[in-house]
C-alpha cells in the first residue's frame, strides 16, 4: 500500500520501490536450540530477570568496543549455569563454564574462546572491572547454544534458546559437525610496493567453522581522500542554504551526489557512496583476494557471498557514525549498518553479484532506520549449508535475498528482525535501490 502522494510519486518515477518479503522455507535441525528460557540485561543497570524472576547483581553491564559486557557469573546464571559450574583459574587467568555436554574456556587478555576445546576468535577478550570478571554476552551466550538480541534504543540485552543442546557456535555456519575441530585460515596479505605509503590492518572472523587471518594495506592517500569527503559532508549539513550551493557549486558532480546522498529525500540510497571510482578500485583488489580464498575453500556462489559477508559482519566492529563513510574507511576504521552495507555491497558487487541497498524506514516516532544489503540469486543458486528460512525481497522480478551486516554470525537470507528483542524498523517493508 502506498502511503501519500510523495512515496507514489518516488515509485512512479522508478527511483524506489515499497518490497514485501518473501520466505524460503527450510526445515529446522531437531538439535537447535530450544527456547527453553529467557533473560533480560540492561546496561548500566544491576538488576536481571531470568523467567521473570528478578535477580541482583554486584556490577552492572556496560558496553566497550561495541560489545556489551556481563559479569561473569550472572551471565552463566541466565544461561542456566549453576556456580558449581563456573570456574576461575587465578593461575592461568581462565574462566572455564560447563552447561551439560559444553564446555568453554575464556581467558583474560585473549581474544580466543574455546568450545568443547574447539577455538574461536572473538572480537573482544573478557575483562576485569572493579575487580568483576566480565564476559561479551553475545560470544558467550551463542557458544552455549542460546540466542542473543540488543535494543540499542533501551539498552537491553535478551537471551533466548537458553539451555539449548547445540555444541557449535552460531557463527559456525557451514557443514561442520558438532565434533570437528576448527582449523585457521590465513589469507595471503593485500601490500602495495615501498613507495607506496600505507595503512595496515589485521582482520580475523570466522566461518564454516574457519577462523580467517588476513593483513591489508590501504593506500593512506585514499583513506585521507575518504575523511576529506566525510569533513565536507559534514560542513555541508552544518551550513546555510547559501554555504550550502557554493559547496556544490565548487564541487565535481560526482561528489555532489555523495553529498545529497544523505539527503532526507534520498531515503538512505546511499548508491553512490557504494561505486565511488577510488575506493570502487580498491575494493576490487578486496574482492580478488576474497574470491580467491573463497574458490580455495570450495564455496559455491552462494556460500563465496555468504564469506564475503562474515568479512564484514565479524572482522570490523560496529560503530556509529553521523555520516555514511566511503568502504576502504569503513575497512580500516570499523562503522555501522549503513557504512558496513556499503561495504559488502561495493565487495559483491567487485566480486560480480548483483545488490541492492536494502533500507528501512524508522517506525513512527523515531528517528533511526536501517540498512542492509540484497543479493540476488536464482532459485538453483541458493544452497544455505543448513535447513534454514531464506528470505529475500522481490524487485522488478528480482529475488534480493537480506544480507545483514552490523555483527558477526549473521547469514545470507536471515533477517535481523527476526532475532530476539529487535524492536527497530519493520523489516517486511521498505525501499529496494538496485546498484547500477
Amino acid at each position: 500500500m502506498f502511503k501519500g502522494g510523495y512515496v507514489f510519486w518516488r515509485v512512479f518515477a522508478g527511483i524506489i520501490l515499497l518490497f514485501s518479503i518473501m520466505t524460503y522455507s527450510w526445515p529446522v535441525y531437531a538439535d537447535s536450540p530450544s527456547s527453553t528460557g529467557t533473560a533480560t540485561f540492561t546496561i548500566g543497570a544491576t538488576i536481571y530477570s531470568a523467567d521473570n524472576t528478578r535477580y541482583v547483581m554486584d556490577a552492572a553491564p556496560f558496553i566497550s568496543d561495541g560489545r556489551c559486557f556481563v559479569p561473569v557469573r550472572y551471565l552463566a546464571n541466565a544461561l542456566g549455569v549453576s556456580d558449581d559450574n563456573v570456574d576461575w583459574d587465578a593461575g592461568n587467568q581462565t574462566i572455564t563454564i560447563i552447561s551439560g555436554s559444553t564446555t568453554i574456556a575464556l581467558r583474560l587478555g585473549s581474544t580466543t574462546l574455546t568450545v568443547n576445546g574447539n577455538p574461536e576468535i572473538m572480537d573482544v577478550m573478557p575483562v576485569v572491572v572493579n575487580g568483576r570478571t566480565m564476559l561479551p554476552a553475545r560470544w558467550v551466550s551463542q557458544a552455549l547454544g542460546a540466542r542473543i538480541g540488543w535494543n540499542p534504543r533501551t539498552g537491553t540485552i535478551l537471551i533466548t534458546g537458553i539451555n539449548g543442546q547445540s555444541t557449535v557456535p552460531v557463527n559456525n555456519v557451514g557443514t561442520q559437525s558438532p565434533n570437528q575441530t576448527s582449523t585457521g585460515e590465513t589469507i595471503p596479505a593485500l601490500s602495495y610496493n615501498s613507495s607506496v605509503a600505507t595503512n595496515t590492518r589485521g582482520f580475523t572472523w570466522t566461518y564454516d567453522g574457519r577462523i580467517y587471518n588476513w593483513t591489508a594495506a590501504v593506500p593512506n592517500d585514499l583513506l585521507i581522500y575518504d575523511e576529506k569527503i566525510n569533513q565536507l559532508v559534514d560542513n555541508f549539513y552544518s551550513s546555510d542554504g547559501n554555504a550550502q550551493n557554493q559547496i556544490l557549486a565548487a564541487n565535481s558532480q560526482d561528489t555532489d551526489s555523495l553529498i545529497l546522498a544523505n539527503s532526507a529525500s534520498a531515503d538512505g540510497n546511499f548508491e553512490p557512496w557504494v561505486i565511488e571510482a577510488d575506493n570502487d578500485a580498491y575494493i576490487g583488489s578486496v574482492a580478488k583476494w576474497l574470491s580467491n580464498q573463497a574458490s580455495l575453500d570450495g564455496y559455491d556462489y552462494f556460500h563465496a557471498a555468504e564469506f564475503a559477508q562474515s568479512f564484514v559482519g565479524g572482522a570490523m566492529s560496529y560503530q556509529v557514525t553521523n555520516f555514511p563513510e566511503l568502504p576502504a574507511e569503513t575497512m580500516f576504521n570499523n562503522g555501522d549498518c549503513k557504512d558496513k552495507s556499503i561495504l559488502l555491497a561495493a565487495i559483491l558487487k567487485a566480486m560480480g553479484y548483483n545488490v541492492a541497498l536494502l533500507y528501512f524506514p524508522p517506525p513512527a516516532g523515531q528517528t533511526v532506520g536501517h540498512e542492509a544489503v540484497g543479493v540476488q540469486f536464482t532459485d538453483a543458486q541458493v544452497t544455505p549449508s543448513s535447513q534454514r528460512n531464506v528470505n529475500y525481497y522481490p524487485y522488478n522480478g528480482t529475488k534480493y535475498y537480506f544480507a545483514e551486516t552490523t555483527e558477526p554470525g549473521w547469514l545470507i537470507g536471515q533477517r535481523s528482525d527476526q532475532e530476539p528483542g529487535y524492536s527497530g524498523p519493520s523489516e517486511n517493508s521498505g525501499y529496494v535501490y538496485a546498484v547500477n
